[in-house]
């Protein structure tokens, strides 16, 4: 009889537990998801006085650092007039001085002097981006869901998470598919998606925490979504 009471007590305990996980259906996954691609779904460029370093040196962007195939793609930007390259010296062309020597020995290529362009304030105006000091920001394109093919509930201790995957398709600008084509990277306008929501319990609602898009017929590059699990 207690052996049936406490199976009892726990199918009722586990009942009530699944009853109170939060829902998220696919319905209600596709408006954040929508809005974060609006703010999310942007090219940020730094601008100012700049330097390149060589590799393997990991260039810090918000400190003015590009890699050299940064600069590929700040060459592109300027060419299209999004940004305007005003000044660009190879440290080791300049006359010598000790600043540069030790510049050059930290692993300093080059500096440059970059503002932004008049398509560039252009494309950052009509796309409603709230402009930032020191940085252009643009839209990469606009994105639209097609389907929801998978909407899976995972729980990290006493967190709820749920795991949004689909397709959707992408209208790139011709300004960042020019850039991405530089950066090495060919966009399709056919993508996916994996999405990964988090639950916040004191304010009832789901928000987006980690994501990975991938052209529709590739492996996902990116592994963010598994990492935030773990």
């Amino acid at each position: 009889m207690r052996l049936l009471l406490t199976l009892a007590l726990s199918v009722l305990f586990v009942s009530q537990a699944r009853a109170a996980a939060p829902s998220l259906s696919d319905r209600e996954a596709m408006s954040p998801l929508e809005g974060h691609w609006r703010s999310a779904g942007v090219l940020r460029i730094k601008l100012g006085n700049l330097k390149v370093v060589r590799e393997p040196l990991e260039p810090d962007i918000s400190k003015g650092e590009l890699s050299e195939k940064d600069l590929d793609g700040y060459k592109v930007l300027d060419r299209l007039g999004v940004i305007a390259i005003t000044k660009m010296e190879v440290l080791s062309q300049r006359r010598f001085n000790w600043e540069d020597f030790r510049n050059m020995a930290l692993g300093g290529k080059a500096e440059l002097t970059v503002r932004a362009g008049e398509k560039g304030l252009d494309l950052q105006r009509r796309a409603n981006v709230r402009a930032e000091d020191g940085w252009l920001i643009i839209p990469q394109g606009t994105f639209k869901i097609e389907k929801i093919v998978r909407n899976e509930e995972q729980k990290k201790v006493v967190d709820y998470y749920r795991v949004v995957m689909g397709t959707f398709t992408a209208s790139w600008t011709a300004e960042y598919r020019e850039y991405a084509s530089s950066m090495g990277r060919q966009l399709s306008d056919k993508r996916k998606f994996k999405v990964l929501y988090a639950y916040d319990a004191f304010t009832s609602k789901w928000k987006i925490v980690a994501w990975d898009y991938a052209n529709l017929d590739e492996e996902f590059h990116t592994n963010y979504v598994d990492s935030a699990l773990r």
